[in-house]
């Protein structure tokens, strides 16, 4: 089975990987941990840009920063699972970059992960439920987002572990 599973640094994340590496780590399953990050919007990087030097050299150094703070999630949720006992060889990481504003991230997030989710046809996509999800009466924008294109597919929105 294809298990996506979306992840960021929350801890409705990290239960859904330690979810995963407690129920599926026997089997034939082959994983993809996915984390979204962004990157600032090409028009705001041309008037970085146009700002001169130092305002091109923040904006380079925040996207930087964004996709290292990805890889190292990524390599700390692989070093649960082969704790676990999941084979390194059934881990896949994938860092997908979009172009979104910071107030924007978690509608470029569900829309990065449902294109994941089925152009790679993922069977389950396990996903954490935001802690805040105050506003919705069960899950946040993003996995509502994914639930509600997920047809097809085994959805399991885990909640956040202490």
């Amino acid at each position: 089975m294809k298990v996506l599973i979306p992840v960021n640094q929350s801890a409705g994340s990290m239960g859904a990987v330690k979810a995963v590496s407690q129920c599926l780590s026997q089997g034939d399953h082959d994983y993809t941990l996915l984390h979204v990050t962004e990157t600032l919007p090409a028009y705001v990087v041309a008037q970085a840009r146009n700002g001169g030097n130092i305002y091109a050299t923040v904006v380079e150094e925040w996207t930087d920063a964004k996709r290292k703070l990805g890889e190292d999630l990524l390599s700390s949720c692989q070093a649960i699972m082969t704790d676990a006992g999941i084979p390194e060889t059934r881990i896949t990481q994938k860092l997908e970059t979009v172009q979104a504003l910071p107030e924007a991230k978690r509608v470029a997030d569900a829309r990065a992960i449902i294109d994941v989710m089925k152009s790679d046809n993922y069977e389950l996509v396990v996903i954490g439920r935001r802690e805040d999800s105050n506003v919705l009466p069960f899950v946040g924008s993003v996995s509502q987002a994914v639930l509600n294109e997920g047809t097809g597919r085994t959805i399991w929105i885990v909640d956040g572990v202490n």
